[in-house]
């Protein structure tokens, strides 16, 4: 129905021929949907015994599922299905192409779902689908064989080389899908994915050394363990196994570089467009790593909690001067960056433990905000030749700067003239936003209050 009016969506199904050949694709898909349960054979609990093998070959289900699915990528328990067939043993006489005793090829699976994806481009099961492909894949090596002498079969090195390369060249798809469509947060969520794997696959060194390394290689799309951080909060997204596979550890140089590489790649899509709200979430996942990486490489120890913060003040600072500075006078009226600031104002508030000095470094920093800010809003009422006395609807651009406003001087020490002007504030925003008056009524209440 996108794209067209209810009407002209009804419209179309009074049609005789339209609602004929409908009607005819749902019977051929309900008979194909009756042919996959018919033949989905043994119990997925039954899938590891004996009995398993000698049952007809799952390829005739992985047959049927690719024809229903490239059709209509949506349905989940039709994934499911596949994901039963592509992991069960092979049938007699069926060839074992890859040693891992299944029909699963991650080519195959990587082709199946980007064609599903070309059909709707937010189909979660068919995002789920691929990073299942891709996990399975990663933890394939414990069933390769050592004997790099067997046709097809590779060592644990060749294995985690080919992993990382086929990681890098789905980072490079991402990057061309969001050129395509640079808001659509399941492809930013499975960017994610493909760097939580890339990180827990360890560095390339020559004849590796696997060890097991609990937090590094569990392959599920968390970062808490390779990116060295325990409280990141992006965390599992597939679940394989409960234990942790066997992987070289990542080097520090790696890391350095895997996620300032998604730093610029983040920086690049908001200056692409500064109304993207998966880029700016992603930043603020990353701003902490990044903390972290300049405290490494100036060799401060992260545990001083005046010398991290120093850090994480002046990138503060950067992000605001660089990015957010630019894009609130270029857009003022897009929440996107607004809810970034937001942001970077409370996570650059100085812990209790920190110098007086670098407490009044962080005041210093909101007061230049706040200056930057009231020009803004000067800029704004002069553009619109009144005083922003316009509801939100009626195009009253100055609306988030009252609000980022607000926000900078309550976050400031209660100097009596500071109160007064977010005061001032509010009562602006009671009138350009009225919709949420009560709200405004409330923060100025607590303004009040001794």
């Amino acid at each position: 129905m996108h794209g067209q009016s209810r009407r002209e969506y009804k419209a179309r199904l009074l049609d005789r021929e339209i609602a004929a050949k409908l009607g005819k694709k749902a019977t051929q898909w309900n008979q194909l949907s009756d042919e996959v349960v018919t033949k989905r054979g043994l119990p997925a609990c039954d899938f590891d015994t004996a009995a398993a093998a000698s049952t007809p070959s799952p390829k005739v289900l992985l047959v049927l599922t690719e024809k229903m699915l490239s059709v209509n990528p949506d349905p989940t328990h039709l994934w499911n299905i596949r994901r039963e067939m592509l992991i069960r043993p092979l049938g007699n006489g069926d060839k074992d192409t890859d040693g891992l005793g299944s029909s699963f090829t991650v080519e195959s699976e990587l082709k199946l779902t980007a064609h599903c994806l070309k059909r709707n481009p937010k189909a979660y099961a068919t995002w789920f689908h691929r990073k299942w492909s891709l996990g399975h894949f990663a933890t394939a090596y414990p069933r390769i064989n050592e004997d790099t002498s067997t046709p097809g079969l590779h060592s644990a090195a060749e294995h985690f080389d080919i992993v990382r390369t086929l990681l890098r060249s789905e980072l490079d798809l991402c990057a061309q899908f969001l050129q395509l469509d640079e808001r659509n947060f399941h492809c930013w969520n499975y960017r994610r994915f493909v760097v939580a794997l890339l990180g827990s696959c360890g560095s390339a060194c020559d004849g590796i050394k696997i060890e097991v390394a609990e937090h590094t290689s569990n392959f599920n799309g968390a970062w808490s363990g390779w990116a060295n951080e325990a409280n990141v909060t992006m965390g599992v997204q597939v679940s394989h196994n409960a234990t942790a596979h066997p992987a070289s550890l990542l080097s520090r140089s790696d890391r350095h570089e895997i996620i300032e590489a998604e730093w610029k790649f983040t920086q690049s899509k908001l200056m692409d467009n500064f109304s993207n709200g998966s880029a700016t979430h992603y930043r603020t996942k990353l701003l902490p790593l990044m903390v972290d990486i300049r405290a490494e490489k100036e060799g401060i120890n992260k545990n001083d909690a005046t010398q991290s913060y120093e850090i994480l003040l002046n990138l503060a600072r950067e992000e605001w001067d660089e990015l957010i500075l630019n894009c609130i006078f270029t857009e003022p009226d897009d929440q996107t960056v607004w809810w970034y600031h937001r942001f970077v104002v409370s996570y650059a508030k100085p812990p209790d433990d920190v110098s007086d000095d670098l407490k009044e470094e962080y005041d210093l920093f909101l007061h230049d905000m706040a200056e930057s800010l009231r020009e803004l809003l000067a800029v704004e009422k002069e553009s619109d030749g009144k005083d922003c006395q316009r509801h939100e609807s009626k195009g009253a651009k100055c609306k988030w700067a009252y609000v980022g406003l607000h926000l900078v001087l309550t976050s400031l020490s209660s100097d009596e003239d500071l109160i007064e002007e977010a005061k001032d504030c509010l009562n602006e925003l009671v009138l350009i936003d009225p919709s949420r008056r009560e709200r405004y009524h409330q923060l100025l209440s607590k303004l009040r209050a001794p």
